[in-house]
């Protein structure tokens, strides 16, 4: 389908599952796309490793030195959480000369980082008001 749906056969299509009457769109998200989803945001979890992905979404490339400037960490640190996210294809990276270059290796994460901080405000506030956790029904 065109719409990114899975077909109303069960079939998996990108990820999505077709399990009858979910919801508005009525599809779910099937194991292994799940799975992939967990690990993106797991890489996500880690605060020091977010700090230096919000800083790769706001320009178009950096170097380590630039990094462990804007960031105030040491450079080993900022350097091992590159090489996380490089050995998970998150970040990329260009050499000109002895000096490395980081970027982000795909542009929806970017729109998901610049996006991040009003999605964490509206988050924080959601949960400041008690609307998070689980009440009984009133008698």
């Amino acid at each position: 389908m065109t719409d990114g749906r899975p077909p109303d056969d069960g079939r998996p299509v990108g990820g999505w599952v077709n399990a009858g009457r979910l919801g508005p769109t009525g599809v779910a998200l099937g194991q292994d796309a799940a799975e992939r989803l967990a690990a993106a945001f797991g890489l996500l979890a880690d605060p020091t490793r977010l700090r230096i992905l919000h800083a790769l979404a706001c320009s178009s490339e950096v170097r380590v030195e630039g990094l462990v400037r804007l960031l105030g960490l040491d450079q080993s640190t900022v350097s091992r959480h590159l090489r996380i996210l490089r050995d998970r294809a998150i970040v990329g990276r260009r050499r000109e000369g002895r000096l490395t270059y980081y970027r982000l290796a795909d542009g929806s994460l970017r729109r998901v980082l610049c996006e991040s901080r009003d999605v964490a405000g509206d988050l924080a506030t959601f949960l400041a008001e008690g609307t998070g956790t689980r009440r009984d029904p009133p008698r």
